[in-house]
């Protein structure tokens, strides 16, 4: 049952007969810069002075912050004095939707990338008021809500518009709203919400421009919403994307990563992008604005998306971190291993020369933080630490709260690979105190290989400044260029694997977050062992220091034949991991991505078919 409309204003609820985008061109144009329809389509929902900056750059001027200021006053004043020669108009059916839905007892509110202003005026001409307002009593449409860009800290995409309006009408579960917008970071602000989001079509975004957003629901107008079916769909991520000529795969990938996604996550890579669009710069926002919010992370935090695979983004941190020691910044740094994710930590301190130690404990057993505690008490000349949060090699869950609190008593940078965790394990990185987490596109996000990412503290990334002794994995300078260019990377970037984790982050909150996915991978590895021990094959690792990600199995019998055990099994639709264990032979099974308890069933079934022990 939905609670709470949020809609959008100008091109949505609002016909301003296109003045907001003539008054955008005038004022961006008057610096000199030439402006495409599709980049003021693309810009139009953003708060304006960041539609400005981006416009003037597109437009072929150099934004800086004063010249967009100056442009934002001059795009009011023009706005402004065109509202009162040819006042605002409601579009056709909006007055009357929105009293449908207060008459059911459903709240409304509008949000905008205007300031206040601009909205006041408007508002009035149109006889709309707000509860609690003198006017109230008088007006031709009493709103519960309305929230402009001065009221949050940034606009479209980020979530903050519609979160505002939920605090401000008492509404607190985001998939009870319903978010309404006629362009593409109105969509995406509704997704990021974790609201249903609906795309309409009375601005100047065509069908198939919106449809890549992902909406839930695509509107002729906001006078259809009324008409809506009461309850939320089932998965926002199927709805809009095409999956209809997307294969099947030829077997489930029983790994910890890459791992079998889903066909719409595979969908969205059947385009091809451009890295300067500002839709794709915006899509590259959003996902940097999703992670953020996964990890329970606010502003003095941010989100650093780095190309390649996890280990490239492991040693963009330790070597920007670490690198470049001098008497003023030194670096020293200790490692606590427990599987070879842990040990290529040390490997890549020692390529880079940088001065650390690494406490091993072994394949079979979690990180013992007092040892560590004791090999601190001892030396005080660490700077950093560092530990694999689930250690891949076995699936052991190694105690991430106890070497937080660790790092925090002894003043160390804390450094986290969460590689195979985030996502899949619930976590809330600011509360923990993590000055850098690391993980992947092609884990418990579910999307496929070609990106790492950093969430880190805003004051440790700038400790980095000129430490990295890489051009490329320069993690301070690949943040300044995602932040400079709002959303542009500085090389390359894999487009299609950027689509495809933006669609793979919106199924992951269609399924019920993070701690809704959890639940499914421990009902995958609890189904796992107990089916496995069924058959004769026990895991390695106690069950109290299992992880739900991956888990290692010993063979059977000396003579066990993994290789042909891992042949009958593809054949039978499963592929599987070796082991990496030097004390025992095992093999792995992984229990994350797009798989059920009845996969995991599936497989029982076949091991027991194809049995030699």
């Amino acid at each position: 049952m939905i609670e709470l409309a949020v809609l959008d204003m100008a091109g949505t609820t609002v016909d301003d007969g296109g003045r907001v985008y003539d008054a955008l061109r005038q004022a961006v144009e008057e610096t000199g810069a030439t402006v495409a329809q599709k980049d003021l389509q693309d810009w139009m929902g953003t708060d304006k002075v960041t539609a400005i900056i981006n416009l003037m750059q597109l437009g072929g001027v150099e934004p800086t912050d004063e010249a967009a200021q100056k442009q934002f006053l001059r795009f009011k004043q023009i706005l402004s004095e065109s509202y009162r020669a040819h006042p605002p108009i409601e579009i056709g059916g909006a007055a009357a939707m929105l009293r449908e839905l207060q008459s059911r007892g459903i709240k409304v509110a509008l949000t905008t990338g205007f300031d206040r202003d601009v909205v006041s005026p408007l508002l009035a001409s149109l006889g709309w008021a707000v509860v609690g307002q003198e006017d109230a009593e008088q007006a031709v449409i009493v709103l519960d809500a309305v929230v402009t860009t001065d009221d949050v800290s940034a606009g479209r995409p980020a979530p903050y518009l519609v979160q505002r309006a939920m605090e401000r009408t008492g509404t607190v579960d985001a998939h009870r709203v319903l978010v309404a917008g006629d362009t593409v970071v109105d969509v995406m602000a509704g997704r990021n919400a974790g609201a249903i989001s609906c795309a309409v079509l009375t601005g100047g975004a065509t069908r198939d421009v919106l449809r890549n957003a992902s909406p839930h629901h695509i509107l002729e107008s906001v006078a259809e919403i009324p008409n809506l079916p009461a309850t939320r769909p089932e998965c926002s991520g199927t709805c809009n994307v095409d999956a209809t000529f997307v294969p099947d795969n030829d077997y489930l990938l029983l790994t910890p990563g890459p791992l079998s996604t889903t066909k719409t996550v595979r969908a969205a890579m059947l385009r091809d992008w451009c890295t300067w669009d500002a839709d794709y710069k915006q899509l590259t926002e959003s996902v940097r604005s999703d992670l953020l919010a996964l990890a329970q992370c606010g502003d003095d935090h941010s989100v650093i998306l780095m190309q390649g695979s996890g280990t490239f983004a492991v040693e963009s941190v330790i070597g920007s971190t670490l690198g470049m020691a001098d008497q003023q910044r030194p670096g020293k740094l200790l490692v606590l291993a427990n599987g070879a994710y842990g040990r290529r930590i040390a490997q890549i301190a020692a390529h880079l020369r940088i001065a650390h130690e690494i406490i091993d404990f072994g394949d079979l057993t979690p990180v013992n933080i007092e040892t560590a505690r004791q090999k601190l008490a001892e030396d005080h000349s660490f700077t950093h630490a560092a530990m694999v949060h689930c250690e891949t090699t076995t699936g052991v869950l190694n105690p991430l709260r106890e070497f937080c609190a660790m790092t925090r008593e002894h003043d160390l940078t804390c450094i986290v690979d969460a590689m195979s965790s985030f996502g899949g394990v619930p976590m809330n990185v600011a509360d923990l105190g993590i000055d850098f987490l690391i993980s992947s596109a092609n884990k418990c996000i579910q999307g496929v290989p070609g990106f790492g990412f950093v969430i880190a503290r805003r004051d440790a990334l700038e400790n980095t400044a000129g430490r990295s002794t890489s051009l490329s994995l320069d993690l301070y300078d690949q943040w300044q260029g995602l932040e400079n260019g709002h959303g542009k990377w500085r090389f390359t970037s894999p487009t299609h694997v950027v689509h495809s984790f933006a669609q793979a982050l919106v199924e992951l909150t269609a399924e019920g977050g993070v701690e809704v996915r959890h639940e499914r991978y421990r009902s995958n590895q609890q189904r796992l062992i107990k089916r496995f021990h069924d058959a004769g094959l026990d895991a390695v690792i106690a069950p109290e220091a299992q992880s739900p990600i991956i888990t290692a199995f010993g063979y059977p019998t000396p003579d066990f034949d993994f290789a042909a055990f891992y042949e009958d099994l593809k054949q039978e639709g499963f592929v599987i991991y070796p082991g990496k264990v030097s004390e025992v032979d095992t093999f792995r099974i992984g229990t994350i991505g797009e798989v059920y308890p009845d996969d995991v069933d599936r497989l029982a079934d076949a091991v027991v078919a194809h049995r030699k022990w």
